[in-house]
């Protein structure tokens, strides 16, 4: 699995990487990638410490980063992939106002298996409250 420095270092060659914190720890981290200036669209992905998981944080920076990338980066599309079994990502696209647009079979790999994924999205024109 790689590790969380090597992802914040920007060594997957994100070009969009945020870290959370609040009050000085460390809670989780943002980024967009998978940019595609020509189709104008990016993933945006999230992570937060199971410690922290559950206050609103991840569904604040999540809002906060659709916003970003719609307004700043000039993309009529961001997209949030979550395996179907994870809930708790599934929610956090949902409480950011992601629009669910459906599932896609076999659409991400994790620890080497391949697993069916939500597929959520914002577009260009959609209120990011």
């Amino acid at each position: 699995m790689p590790s969380l420095r090597a992802w914040v270092a920007g060594e997957f060659g994100d070009l969009h990487r945020f870290v959370i914190e609040v009050e000085g720890v460390f809670v989780g981290c943002r980024g967009l990638n998978q940019i595609d200036s020509i189709h104008r669209r990016a993933n945006l992905g999230y992570w937060v410490c199971t410690a922290h998981s559950g206050r609103g944080y991840a569904t604040a920076a999540t809002k906060l980063l659709a916003r970003f990338a719609l307004g700043l980066r000039d993309l009529e599309r961001v997209e949030i992939v979550a395996a179907v079994e994870n809930v708790a990502s599934r929610r956090v696209a949902e409480k950011a106002g992601a629009i669910y647009e459906g599932n896609a079979r076999r659409r991400v790999r994790q620890h080497g298996v391949m697993h069916d994924a939500c597929v959520f999205s914002f577009v260009s024109g959609d209120v990011v409250a």
